[in-house]
């Protein structure tokens, strides 16, 4: 039997074999009759005149992701996952649905289940600001941590959710992950797993350290 693993929070992540996961809106606009023939018709107008608006229309026809919000429930059993994995997912949840997504993420898994996740690391951002000389160092942490924007977000970015709420550091996440139950809580590095699968849905891009901090874990 095929071993069942799941991606949440995968934006245009969608790899082969992989159930994947995202709660963007979008999504829901793809289920309406005619909204990929509509999108398509504003991609082409959009194309040269607003290159920005027209790539997020493009992703918005492209995306293959199931609907699902890991902050509420995913249509998944409970002990029924053997692989699950989330990229820069958690950062951008506030505190309450942080703590019911770990709690989720438990759920779902099988006894003996591997969790593997990837944050940006605040201890790296931290250390950023206190060695700057810089005299807009502050806006520089906020808007290099993606705690601050430079402007207003446009529709397609508020409906992602694209902020972020919470940062962590590695001792603050193995705290929630043990709350929850984990076991062999570890850090982890991009492509260092002994669990091939994981080979498939990572990206090394999103796990460079020490920008970075991962983890693996077990039910």
């Amino acid at each position: 039997m095929d071993s069942l693993k799941v991606q949440y929070g995968c934006g245009l992540s969608n790899p082969i074999g992989w159930k994947n996961y995202d709660s963007t809106p979008t999504l829901f606009i793809q289920k309406i009759p005619l909204s990929k023939l509509f999108s398509k018709i504003i991609y082409k107008i959009l194309k040269k005149t607003n290159p920005r608006i027209s790539a997020n229309l493009r992703n918005i026809i492209s995306n293959k992701a199931i609907y699902g919000d890991i902050t509420k429930r995913l249509p998944e059993r409970s002990s029924s996952v053997d692989f699950l994995y989330a990229s820069h997912v958690l950062e951008h949840l506030p505190l309450k649905e942080f703590t019911f997504a770990i709690k989720e993420s438990y759920r779902i898994l099988k006894k003996g289940g591997i969790f593997r996740l990837v944050v940006p690391n605040l201890r790296y951002f931290i250390e950023e600001y206190l060695d700057s000389d810089s005299k807009s160092k502050s806006i520089d942490f906020c808007l290099n941590s993606n705690l601050g924007k430079e402007s207003f977000e446009n529709i397609f970015s508020r409906m992602r959710g694209d902020g972020h709420h919470l940062m962590y550091d590695y001792q603050t996440l193995e705290n929630e992950l043990s709350k929850v139950k984990f076991s062999s809580i570890r850090r982890a590095r991009f492509d260092d797993s002994e669990y091939s699968e994981f080979k498939e849905v990572e990206d090394k891009n999103r796990w460079e350290y020490p920008e970075n901090i991962g983890f693996e874990c077990i039910k």
